[in-house]
């Protein structure tokens, strides 16, 4: 499948998308989410993959909506646009392998949304982050007043979302909005590093964990603690399972298979 505005290139069990309108500092298009869906959608495909990358190209992560296209869509086009938008970000949370934001440079409004929606987020010490849409007269609509709540204090939520005010890397990581800030001119190196440790892990182990975390969440601990039983005793009778232990007792390194 081929892709106007970003690039999908894939590394042993490791793919990586780059956003790539560069000139427009990776401005959320349509055009980039129908292509960010399909990519996402081509991923799911592939069983192959255990870890995904997203990126920028150029100065900007993503620096939010492209205004211009905002203001020329009707309210009929700007719902139908919202909702391809949402569906796209959701994905990106619910995929069934763990997804890395490398947050290179700008990530405002719908740009540090989409990095919300990441289950890791990376940053390397020059970023400016922002949910600057109350300062327009509108509100973040796709992820960014419901995830962040739910990600860090609720006062420094409240904070974020009511002044728009940008935070650096530092203020970010403090605040737990970034996982980690690589040392300068390593990010892509450090988000890569971190895909690669998850990729040699057991595939089905990689995937149940993602699926365990993300249904426990919107449970209650209870019901969350259950789940997770539920889906070891699947795992634990994999061939993977049975190899991990084998070769711990062997002293070797395991040879996993995905079944």
């Amino acid at each position: 499948m081929s892709f106007e505005y970003i690039k999908l290139e894939k590394k042993g069990k490791v793919a990586t998308i780059t956003f790539n309108r560069h000139d427009q500092m990776n401005a959320l298009s349509e055009g980039l989410v129908i292509d960010l869906r399909n990519a996402l959608l081509e991923i799911k495909k592939d069983e192959f993959l255990l870890a995904v990358i997203l990126t920028g190209a150029g100065k900007a992560f993503m620096a939010g909506a492209d205004l211009k296209e905002v203001a020329a869509r009707g309210n009929m086009e700007h719902y139908k646009y919202n909702t391809l938008l949402n569906d796209t970000f959701e994905l990106v949370g619910r995929l069934n392998i763990p997804v890395i934001a490398a947050i290179n440079g700008y990530a405002m409004g719908g740009g540090l949304e989409l990095a919300l929606s990441c289950p890791i987020r990376f940053a390397s010490g020059q970023e400016k982050l922002a949910l600057p849409e109350e300062t327009l007269g509108i509100i973040p609509s796709a992820g960014g007043a419901q995830r962040l709540p739910r990600l860090i204090s609720p006062g420094n939520a409240m904070k974020i979302l009511l002044t728009g005010e940008t935070m650096t890397a530092a203020q970010a990581l403090e605040m737990g909005v970034v996982d980690e800030v690589a040392p300068a001119g390593r990010l892509m190196e450090r988000a890569a590093e971190l895909a690669e440790k998850i990729a040699s892990n057991a595939p089905l182990a990689v995937k149940a964990i993602m699926y365990t975390v993300t249904a426990g969440l919107e449970l209650p601990l209870p019901y969350a603690l259950r789940h997770a039983e539920i889906t070891n005793d699947i795992v634990v009778a994999s061939a993977d399972a049975r190899e991990g232990i084998l070769s711990f007792s062997e002293k070797r390194k395991p040879v996993f298979q995905g079944k």
